[in-house]
């Protein structure tokens, strides 16, 4: 019995020596493409035997670590620099995986992809464009070599990796905005990419707000007019040839509603002439369309008593989000009627958190 515990143990302990992230590596080295799935389940603990495959493997080791350390995500970012190196591989199995895993570091990998784009290797550069655009997140010092790149590249389809980059950098990409415009005014360019970067740039690419408002003005075919009208939303810049062109989109009803009165709330300015064609939204079926309706009338009327039924009758939906925007709505429209302070009493008790915080904070603003 004792010398059978002794080799079950022993079997055991060898089978967890096996597993570990140095015998994994030596594995995918030898061609098992399985141990590259292992070591990502081993997390941050397996990264420096990722390192060290994708630093001295054969292409296809690499090119399967490169993937490993993307499944890890964030948890990865000491493999950063080594990743960057192998964006400048020569195999497109290495590079591309390279890239993408870089992307999924999240901005911790930022600094290793500029590092990227500033070697003036033209494939590694709209890989790490990529990469950063993955990223979802502004990158310090990323917007001046993205600007660079992008007026050098040729290529439509490769212009999109720079585009989205820019747009991903979010306000930080302001000095962007006059690149992305001329490009704009060229054929066979990314508009729509172009379009979505200026309004993910927001309000330091009001510059912009002429340019989309005519790709408003015009209803181009596609999701164009729709991330036009988003654009102009982010940026906010008001203006009277915006509001008019969002409420001949919203008499037209083509586009979804919901979009362009919320990009006419930020962007259009709210006027009687928006209440008005407005106000027949608050009688639509959709609740948060009627919300959106009773946010945009209530800036001018808070007393429209269409306004106070609708948000009265959203703080007690079936919908947790639809009582939340309800009462989110009452922080800065406020109806002198005791009937929506009641509702917003009750809604202090509501199930959910979200909800009791919001009509906790518009109660106090009444106070005020």
């Amino acid at each position: 019995m004792r010398l059978l515990v002794t080799l079950i143990l022993l079997a055991a302990a060898s089978t967890v020596a096996a597993q570990s992230p140095d015998a994994l590596a030596d594995k995918l080295k030898n061609g098992d493409a399985r141990a590259a799935l292992e070591l990502a389940k081993l997390g941050e603990k397996a990264v420096p035997a990722l390192i060290e495959v994708l630093r001295n493997g054969n292409s296809k080791a690499r090119g399967h670590a490169a993937y490993a350390l993307g499944e890890i995500g964030p948890a990865a970012r000491a493999a950063a620099d080594e990743l960057a190196r192998a964006i400048t591989d020569n195999d497109p199995s290495v590079s591309h995986q390279a890239a993408a895993a870089l992307g999924r570091l999240g901005t911790a990998g930022g600094t290793a992809a500029v590092r990227v784009l500033k070697t003036g290797n033209e494939r590694a550069a709209t890989l790490a464009a990529r990469a950063l655009a993955a990223m979802n997140g502004a990158v310090p010092d990323a917007v001046g070599p993205l600007v660079t790149a992008l007026r050098r590249e040729t290529k439509p389809q490769e212009l999109t990796a720079f585009i989205d980059a820019l747009g991903a950098q979010g306000t930080a990409a302001a000095e962007a905005v006059p690149t992305l415009l001329t490009l704009a005014k060229k054929e066979n360019v990314p508009t729509v990419h172009i379009v979505v970067a200026l309004g993910r740039i927001g309000p330091g690419a009001k510059d912009a707000v002429p340019y989309l408002t005519g790709v408003v003005q015009k209803r181009a075919p596609g999701p164009l007019t729709l991330h036009a009208v988003e654009a102009l939303g982010r940026i906010g810049v008001r203006s009277p040839e915006v509001t008019v062109a969002l409420l001949d989109l919203l008499r037209e009803g083509i586009q979804p509603r919901l979009v362009v009165m919320e990009a006419l709330s930020k962007a259009g300015g709210v006027s009687k002439e928006v209440s008005s064609v407005v106000g027949q939204a608050m009688r639509d079926k959709d609740p948060m369309i009627r919300l959106h309706a009773a946010r945009l009338v209530g800036t001018v009327d808070p007393n429209d008593p269409t306004v106070v039924s609708v948000l009265v009758e959203g703080l007690s939906d079936r919908d947790a989000t639809t009582r939340r925007f309800a009462a989110e709505i009452l922080q800065t429209v406020h109806p002198r009627d005791e009937a929506v302070v009641e509702a917003l009493q009750a809604a202090t008790r509501d199930p959910e958190a979200m909800v009791r915080q919001a009509a906790a904070a518009a109660l106090e603003k009444f106070k005020k």
